[in-house]
């Protein structure tokens, strides 16, 4: 028996892994987890399995969950939650040293006739560092499995990825929203797109790419609704695409960059609104950004 009421005053604890394994359980109820969790010596060491959660809320305290290996997500998600009021929200977790063997970081079990209005979770102040093992397809992305990319919302997330297999996509979203991300890249694979909207309903704001890449795809985020203050201070290198355009392909409603100098394998570059072409000298100098429209504070100062 858990302690507490399961509330959100008084939310159920979960103190220890099989606690995790074995009580989420009821998809009205608030969890929060006490301690640091970790496989490595149990069961769940070599294959993390399937964990369907079911929560209000669940709640990672700033308390880490570690070494997984997973192959069919970190949670599984249900398909039924087809409103805000119903969706699950995961806030502050840390996420370390998860080893993607199939599938994705997360699942839903989605299906043809629930998928156009399934809302799947809410992502709340996370940090996750993974390693890819499997190759990801255009069928699903590197964050989310679904067939048919079902909706999900992320605010405030720090997402590293060690890519030693090909990536399709990071992101893939029917609709919803992805804000205050940085997602850092190291690679010795290729990684096609960044993020995807099927329906052109995606709002992407502060968003940050750093790291070391390759990618063979002439567009790193597609069909996004809203496209505002994306930063991408990676170097990338594009492989197979001389003939085309490293682009940010949808207009940006407000300013957004790349560095100039640390983009190479391209023919040239594609000109679109509000997004910026900056060197690397101009990138690190805040009183040039500042007067490209770009609020920022010196903390050095």
């Amino acid at each position: 028996m858990l302690q507490g009421a399961g509330t959100e005053l008084d939310p159920f604890l979960i103190t220890n892994l099989e606690e995790l394994r074995t009580e989420l359980t009821d998809k009205t109820k608030y969890y929060k987890v006490t301690n640091n969790i970790d496989v490595i010596g149990t069961s769940y060491e070599y294959d993390w399995g399937t964990l369907y959660a079911r929560f209000k809320q669940l709640d990672f305290n700033n308390k880490t969950l570690s070494n997984l290996k997973i192959s069919n997500g970190i949670f599984c998600f249900e398909k039924s939650n087809d409103s805000d009021s119903t969706k699950p929200i995961l806030i502050n977790c840390n996420f370390e040293n998860v080893v993607v063997t199939d599938k994705s970081l997360f699942v839903s079990l989605e299906d043809a006739s629930t998928y156009a209005t399934a809302k799947v979770f809410n992502l709340i102040n996370c940090s996750i560092s993974a390693k890819t093992a499997t190759e990801s397809t255009s069928s699903h992305s590197f964050f989310m499995y679904n067939r048919y990319q079902v909706k999900y919302n992320i605010d405030n997330l720090f997402l590293r990825i060690i890519v030693t297999n090909n990536i399709y996509q990071i992101f893939g979203n029917r609709a919803g929203s992805i804000t205050n991300v940085q997602v850092d890249i190291v690679s010795t694979a290729t990684i096609s797109r960044i993020a995807h909207s099927g329906n052109l309903d995606l709002v992407i704001d502060n968003f940050i790419i750093s790291g070391n890449f390759k990618t063979n795809s002439r567009h790193m985020f597609e069909n996004i609704s809203m496209f505002t203050n994306v930063w991408c201070i990676a170097q990338i290198e594009g492989i197979g695409t001389s003939a085309q355009t490293f682009s940010f392909i949808d207009a940006a409603q407000n300013k957004c960059f790349y560095i100039v100098d640390k983009i190479t394998g391209y023919a040239g570059f594609m000109t679109v609104t509000n997004i910026l072409r900056l060197t690397d000298e101009q990138a690190r100098d805040y009183a040039y950004l500042n007067s490209q429209g770009f609020l920022l504070i010196n903390d050095e100062e």
